[in-house]
């Protein structure tokens, strides 16, 4: 599963050397399939912001869609 990530610039390095990986079409940091996320917890994006930079609860995306629908 993919997670992505709010890496800030000074800190990409150690972010690469804890297996993130860059999306350039997207513009965001991202781990895949990784079975510890503490290594990376620190860039874990947070319940109040805004941006969407995390996996989206499929239970959401449902709702999402079906109020986009009718």
């Amino acid at each position: 599963m993919r997670f992505n990530l709010k890496v800030p610039f000074a800190e990409k390095e150690a972010a690469k050397k804890l297996g993130a990986r860059w999306d350039a079409a997207r513009k965001i940091w991202y781990v895949v399939n990784q079975d510890d996320m503490q290594p990376v917890s620190k860039w874990s994006p947070t319940a109040h912001d805004d941006s969407e930079v995390g996996p989206i609860p499929q239970r959401k995306a449902a709702v999402m869609r079906s109020e986009s629908t009718g």
